[in-house]
This record gives C-alpha cells, sequence and structure tokens, in this order.
C-alpha cells in the first residue's frame, strides 16, 4: 500500500481495510452539524466486513451524500438526525426538494418525518436543537422571529420568549449561553435548563 507523507493513522487504517468514513463521521468531515462525535468511527465498504474499531455501513456503488444522510437518520437520535439534514440544507449541500425526492421509499418514513421538521432559516446547530426540544416538550416556537426594535430572535417560545442561541461552534470554541428575554407575561412554569456539555436545550415544569 502506498500513500502520501500526510496520511493519518486513520487514514491508513481505512485504506488497508478498503473503507470510507460514512454517516456521523462523514458527516462532520463534511462540516454538516454533528451534536456528538460517535465513539466509533463510521465508515462504508462494498464487502461488509468487520473494520477493527469501527461501525461497518455496506453500500453498493460510489457513496453519496444521500446514503451519509440515511446512515445518519438509520443510526441517531431523532435531534441528532434532524441537526444533519437540516445543515445540509442550510450549508446548501441539497435542497429541501432534493431530501424531499431522495426519501421517498416506503422504509424513509422516519427520515420524512424528520425533514418535516427541518427550518431553512435555521443560524447553528444550538438554535436547531433547542427548537427541537422545545416543540417536543409541547411549545409553539417561531424561528428567526422578526421583532419590531430588536431585528430578529433565534428563537420565540409562545409569542412572549425570546432566545439568542449565541452559540459558536461548540466542539472547537468557548460555548455561549443563550441570551433569554421575556415578556412580563412570559411562561412562568417553564424552566430552561442548558446542558453544559452541548448546545441541548431541555424544557420541563417544576415540580408542584
Amino acid at each position: 500500500m502506498f500513500a502520501l507523507p500526510n496520511a493519518s493513522e486513520r487514514d491508513l487504517h481505512l485504506a488497508a481495510h478498503q473503507a470510507y468514513l460514512d454517516c456521523f463521521s462523514r458527516a462532520e468531515q463534511m462540516g454538516l452539524w454533528v451534536l456528538e462525535t460517535p465513539e466509533a468511527t463510521h465508515v462504508a465498504t462494498a464487502h461488509g466486513r468487520p473494520v477493527p474499531g469501527c461501525f461497518v455501513h455496506r453500500v453498493r456503488g460510489r457513496l453519496t451524500l444521500w446514503d451519509v444522510l440515511r446512515h445518519c437518520v438509520q443510526c441517531g437520535t431523532d435531534v441528532e438526525a434532524l441537526c444533519v439534514l437540516e445543515s445540509a440544507v442550510v450549508l446548501k449541500k441539497c435542497t429541501l426538494e432534493q431530501l424531499h425526492h431522495n426519501f421517498q421509499k416506503r422504509k424513509d418514513a422516519r427520515a420524512r418525518r424528520i425533514i418535516a421538521m427541518i427550518d431553512p432559516q435555521s443560524h447553528s446547530i444550538a438554535e436547531t436543537s433547542r427548537r427541537y426540544h422545545l416543540r417536543k416538550a409541547g411549545y409553539k416556537v417561531q424561528g428567526q422571529a422578526a421583532i419590531r426594535g430588536m431585528g430578529h430572535l433565534d428563537l420565540l417560545v409562545e409569542g412572549v420568549l425570546g432566545i439568542e442561541t449565541a452559540a459558536r461552534n461548540f466542539t472547537t470554541q468557548p460555548k455561549l449561553g443563550p441570551k433569554i428575554y421575556a415578556a412580563p407575561t412570559s411562561l412562568p412554569s417553564v424552566v430552561c435548563q442548558l446542558c453544559t456539555s452541548g448546545p441541548v436545550m431541555r424544557c420541563i415544569t417544576p415540580k408542584p
């Protein structure tokens, strides 16, 4: 096997096993929004044989963007898959129409449900994940809401609670917490808990 001098250990390992980065590992390499780097590197192979230290996806032919996105849906939670698919649209790797076109099979029902959650106006992985958790908790959330005298807010909850996520790339840069803008009639029963390990918001109702 021949390799360039700057080839990494991982590159050599994958080449030796005729494998390519896939799924969340490939998505991260492409600059898509990945909430957490998977513990085991996800790879694609044509032969389907085990690759030491890796999770193997078997593919036929050349690996495509649609293979990568489909495998992210198969392996990840709804919010993890949403972040990847939404970023593919936001970063102009594909369009919403192309996503709908490529996920039409019966087995793609879960992918279509996740695609229906995509907001092409999202600005960050923090905004996407917080919007998901707020809506899952039952709240009405508007993304990139236009507020007179303030411009646009990342998230507007129930028309009264504004959230600016103010997040940088949390995997490589210091984490910045969100700014909360609440009207006097804001949601008294909502407690927003920010996960310190990443840009995730969970909303709970305090115990009586």
